[in-house]
């Protein structure tokens, strides 16, 4: 009887490493299909850092490309600021304006920009009768 459960124990041992061994070899294939699926989507995820940081850095560069624009710009207009409007570039022209000087002539002899010497022109021409121009003389 000893002999039985002896050769019955090793007869189950047996079985279950038969059925165990095919399981246990089934989940060790997915267990690496899932890490060469990790892989891969790590390797993803990586490529996607990637292109981020190189978008970050060049929106970076950009930002400070603005920056260094627009700090010249303010210093400009600053600079632009300081000079006041009844200098005397602006006093010459606006008496060349009231003894009815042109645009054009404006432009050529004071060095101002077309937009500032039709302002000007509009604002100080001589008065032919009209009212708004004669409320701008001095």
């Amino acid at each position: 009887m000893q002999g039985n459960w002896f050769y019955l124990a090793w007869g189950a041992l047996f079985l279950a490493a038969f059925v165990l061994l095919p399981l246990g070899m089934a989940y060790v294939r997915e267990l690496r299909t899932r890490v060469t699926e990790q892989d891969m989507l790590l390797r993803s995820l990586e490529r996607d850092m990637q292109a981020i940081c190189r978008g970050a850095k060049g929106m970076g560069d950009t930002v400070l490309a603005l920056e260094q624009s627009l700090r010249q710009l303010t210093a400009r207009q600053d600079s632009l600021d300081l000079r006041e409007p009844d200098s005397q570039v602006y006093n010459h022209a606006i008496k060349l304006a009231h003894r009815g000087a042109s645009v054009d002539e404006l432009v050529a002899s004071c060095g101002l920009v077309r937009s500032e010497a039709e302002l000007l022109h509009l604002l100080h021409r001589r008065a032919r009768g009209s009212r708004l121009a004669g409320a701008y003389q001095a």
